[in-house]
């Protein structure tokens, strides 16, 4: 315990310490924190004490029974005069230091406990949010497993309740009031306060009440609810974080029609501010946490009495019921992966991610979204490339088979992104862009003229000083490249979407072009199998645009012999032949494109890994197994399109 002993004597270099002496160092360090930091190291100390306090905290919450001789000692730091941000930083970590050993005490002392609560509730009534949290946590340890001093929580809770109660009754008779701007600020601790106290104690207990009415939670939900429904966006923020506090423990609201309905509206509806937004994913998030660590817990308990236990007479209805939460949402929450905002997509990440953790539904929905994700900030896309990974290993093929939906959707994010990019202000000043190696003697790569031309386009694509371009979803086409059954599915299905009959924008075609030209090609038989099928679709594609362009023309006034093909007519004599409606040909045009695209990915293909075209003609007859050894050496890099 020397760090607790640094902590608590403030760099004192003495060996064994008394109990005694623990008190006297706390007692000063007390007194001397909280008379003002007036020397010139006494910044210092406070950091120092603040990384100590930190620290035990951490231990606390592996092994609290080593801070069991010493809650006496760190209980008096509640009661420090904050003047800086380590001073709150300071209470907090004693507040939630002591949440976890308290109970562990044989016989504390009545005047340590009610010194301890009393201390607490000050802090709940004159401090921010964090020591706010903290201190409620702490006595939501203390009362509910040692002293059970409900009554305390009665009255801090009619306190904070009943000025709800009279903010709710001045809004309805006057929306306008000047009264509620004045008390505006006491609002916003009052529904938070509420919220955490129905997260630490069970109001639906009658011991819990003391002679709060049955109905308590309920009324609660119905203020919030009132609140909720309101068109200031400050007021809906702040309740929807009093009202994730409340479902922690009372999950049945987010199953009820009133809830449900402002979750997912609120996830669903683009008019619906950001932070709101995000407000929901993190109640979710907070709500999955929690859960974990109550099922965390039963199994600890359920391993010390399982031998006692019954499991036909348990019915342990609550067991189940994160998994069922979550199928209501699961579907609005994935949805917010193609969203313009990165706050709204991380927030979306986390909650799948503990989803994902905890196995509460099926991982094959949420593959095509974690490819989407990949794609996404750096950050991120590590993240979602480990699960991706993950589900690889437990469920072989799941990947495959929702890989197009997945690219379809990472489309779809890059086009948000980058319409995000072109409407900011902070965009228009042009960006530099890192160059891409190449050889001596090779086309140079005219990146900057490239980005600045597809300004507004997703590409598929990623730049990074000093290194080749990478595709957004090469990660998925590594994770694919073991099964030569599996890559070449991928790839087909992406050449598919060139098709005339896919209909597919010119834009998703380029993004999927950039993908399939920048993929990591690590055997030759890779980059030959897509040249060789490129050949095969353009010549199909190619002859029927012709053909369908032709038939679509209007026959010739002059022509003499019908039998004879007029390829050589001018443009004057095509115009006159097009008729009134030219949607079909604007259709020929666009898929013309596509196939323009791919002949240029062929010919980058070629020049990237230094392919001749008798090598592509003699792919088929070729051994694959002979080219499977036949590594792929890349060239220069340069962007083709």
């Amino acid at each position: 315990m020397r760090l607790e002993e640094a902590s608590l004597s403030r760099g004192s270099n003495s060996g064994d310490i008394s109990n005694k002496k623990e008190s006297t160092d706390g007692k000063n360090s007390k007194q001397e924190l909280g008379n003002g930091s007036g020397g010139s190291g006494s910044k210092g100390s406070s950091q120092r004490l603040v990384a100590c306090l930190t620290t035990l905290h951490l231990f606390a919450k592996i092994r609290p029974n080593l801070l069991v001789p010493h809650a006496m000692t760190l209980q008096p730091y509640l009661s420090l005069r904050c003047q800086t941000q380590g001073d709150y930083q300071i209470i907090s970590a004693v507040a939630r230091t002591l949440e976890v050993v308290v109970p562990l005490l044989e016989h504390p002392s009545e005047s340590f406990l009610a010194q301890l609560e009393e201390d607490a509730v000050k802090l709940v009534l004159q401090h921010d949010k964090t020591v706010v949290a903290a201190c409620l946590s702490c006595l939501g340890s203390v009362v509910n497993h040692v002293t059970r001093n409900f009554k305390l929580i009665r009255d801090c809770f009619r306190k904070y309740f009943g000025s709800l109660t009279e903010y709710k009754a001045l809004h309805e008779k006057n929306p306008d009031n000047p009264r509620l701007v004045q008390h505006r600020p006491f609002f916003r601790r009052a529904l938070f306060t509420v919220g955490l106290l129905l997260r630490h104690f069970d109001f639906t207990n009658e011991e819990v009440r003391c002679g709060l009415p049955d109905s308590t939670k309920q009324q609660v939900m119905d203020t919030l609810l009132y609140f909720i429904n309101q068109n200031c966006t400050d007021m809906q923020f702040f309740t929807l974080q009093a009202i994730g506090s409340v479902c922690i423990r009372h999950y049945d609201f987010m199953l009820g029609d009133s809830l449900k309905s402002i979750y997912l509206n609120r996830l669903v509806d683009l008019s619906v501010p950001l932070r709101l937004k995000v407000q929901v994913l993190n109640n979710i998030e907070t709500y999955l946490q929690e859960e974990e660590i109550r099922m965390i817990k039963e199994d600890q308990q359920w391993s010390k009495t399982s031998k006692k236990e019954n499991l036909k007479e348990m019915g342990d209805v609550t067991s189940g019921m994160a998994s069922t939460v979550i199928q209501l949402y699961l579907k609005p929450i994935l949805d917010c992966f193609i969203n313009a905002s990165s706050a709204v997509r991380q927030a979306a990440f986390r909650v799948t991610q503990l989803i994902l953790q905890q196995g509460l539904v099926h991982p094959v929905q949420i593959v095509p979204y974690l490819i989407c994700i990949s794609t996404d900030s750096e950050r991120v896309s590590l993240a979602a490339d480990k699960q991706l990974q993950e589900i690889e290993k437990k469920y072989p093929g799941f990947i495959h088979m929702k890989s197009l939906q997945g690219i379809k959707l990472s489309y779809q994010l890059q086009t948000l992104v980058e319409t995000c990019k072109e409407n900011s202000p902070s965009q228009s000043a042009p960006k530099r862009v890192p160059d891409t190696p190449s050889k001596k003697g090779a086309p140079k790569c005219s990146v900057a003229s490239a980005l600045q031309e597809s300004e507004g386009i997703a590409r598929g694509f990623r730049l990074k000083e000093g290194e080749p371009p990478g595709a957004l979803n090469g990660f998925l086409y590594s994770l694919l490249r073991g099964t030569k059954q599996q890559r070449r599915a991928l790839v087909l299905s992406m050449l598919k979407q060139f098709d005339e009959n896919s209909k597919n924008p010119l834009a998703q075609l380029l993004y999927l072009a950039d993908n399939l030209a920048a993929f990591p090609y690590q055997v030759i038989d890779e980059p030959l199998f897509l040249m060789h099928h490129i050949d095969i679709m353009v010549s199909v594609t190619g002859s029927n645009l012709l053909q369908g362009f032709r038939e679509s023309l209007l026959p010739p006034s002059d022509q003499c012999n019908p039998d004879e093909e007029d390829d050589d007519e001018d443009v004057n004599s095509l115009l006159h032949r097009l008729p009134p409606d030219t949607r079909p040909f604007e259709e020929f045009m666009t898929a013309a494109q596509g196939c323009l695209l791919l002949l240029m990915l062929k010919q980058h293909l070629k020049e990237q890994y230094g392919l001749t075209d008798a090598k592509i003609t003699l792919f088929p007859v070729r051994r694959s197994e002979n080219l499977r050894e036949e590594r792929a050496k890349e060239g220069y890099h340069y962007l083709y399109a």
